[in-house]
């Protein structure tokens, strides 16, 4: 088993602690269908920043909690399973922080903005230092521009270890696994990938990222996700028409991108703008976005999860009726794909939609 041991034990208890932390594919997109959903606000925690949902079913957000990071974990019917208090006034990272689920071993891994990567057992909700992107040797040496379409060192612009990081998701193949990590260096926002295999890291590149001008609303890292077959959806901003200006829009490629032949990242989803710094997916191949106000041709009423089936052609919405300047930072979707979740920004509110 690579990168992380499989958790002990089978069933969890309610746990309230203190710890102190060390620190693809060309599509065609069909309208938007909108699609009334019945949500249910799961709990309001104090600014979250990420959600996964375990092989179980429950529920796990990282939230900012004062003086403190929040880890909080809920049963699928809300009821509290584990409550750790993480960090300090200087090391709090609950905004930043962002959640996935180890498909194999089926551990938490949790990521902060300044890059540090921790494990969590899901049976004791025990945090453990793990890895440290900063400090990481990473290959900057030929990333794709894809606002231009050109493989190079982008001038040096992207600098990892001075780097703030955003979204992760894990992809398990072939005897490794990869992480794919969202990040901005100098506001240019990137995708980079470390493999790790049994005897640790196997490399560690930045595969992806753009030189479209950086104004302000590109200052921030967007979602990225993997599914279990190995197609990457991330969101980077391209230049527009002169009277537009700057744009996110969807970009796939192949997880495993550099030993491909072909299979550049390219712009998806009928090259609509689209914005979400929070994306998941399933089993199923499906992708699920959280979107805002920045994203609202995509459903007629947000925020809202917008569904992108596997061949990134076909879009479904589920809006979480809620105030429309509620900013949505991140989803997760239950494992038999039945249930989402989303948390926001403003309200706190952790919504959990039917699919």
């Amino acid at each position: 088993m690579v990168g992380m041991r499989p958790p002990e034990g089978s069933r969890m208890r309610r746990t309230i602690a203190t710890l102190s932390v060390a620190t693809l594919l060309t599509v065609t997109t069909a309208a938007p269908i909108g699609v009334a959903a019945d949500p249910s606000t799961l709990a309001h925690l104090s600014t979250p920043g990420g959600v996964t949902v375990d092989r179980e079913g429950n529920v796990w957000v990282a939230s900012y909690a004062g003086t403190s990071s929040l880890l909080t974990a809920y049963e699928p019917d809300g009821e509290l399973l584990h409550e750790v208090f993480f960090g300090d006034a200087v090391s709090a990272i609950g905004e930043g922080t962002a959640l996935a689920t180890d498909p194999d071993s089926g551990a938490l891994v949790m990521l902060s903005d300044q890059g540090t990567i921790h494990a969590i057992d899901p049976a004791t909700a025990r945090i453990e230092p793990w890895l440290d992107l900063r400090s990481l040797r990473i290959d900057t040496s030929a990333v794709f521009d894809i606002s231009s379409g050109v493989v190079s060192e982008l001038g040096g612009l992207v600098i990892p270890s001075a780097s703030f990081y955003g979204d992760l998701a894990i992809w398990r193949h072939d005897g490794v696994m990869d992480l794919f990590v969202s990040g901005n260096s100098v506001a240019i926002p990137f995708v980079l990938r470390v493999r790790l295999g049994d005897e640790g890291i196997v490399s560690a590149r930045v595969l992806v990222a753009s030189l479209a001008s950086a104004a302000p609303n590109t200052n921030e890292p967007r979602g990225v996700a993997v599914t279990p077959d190995g197609a990457v959806l991330t969101v980077l901003p391209m230049l527009g028409a002169e009277d537009i200006g700057v744009l996110d829009h969807a970009i796939a490629f192949a997880g495993d991108l550099d030993e491909r032949a072909g299979g550049s990242p390219r712009r998806v989803l009928d090259d609509q703008p689209f914005t979400s710094w929070g994306l998941a997916a399933g089993a199923s191949g499906r992708f699920y976005a959280a979107i805002g106000s920045s994203s609202p041709i995509w459903c007629e009423a947000v925020p809202a999860v917008v569904i992108i089936e596997p061949d990134l052609a076909t879009t479904k919405c589920l809006p979480a009726g809620l105030d429309l300047f509620d900013t949505p930072r991140d989803v997760a979707v239950a494992p038999d794909e039945a249930t989402t979740t989303m948390v926001m920004q403003d309200s706190g509110a952790v919504v959990t939609l039917p699919t």
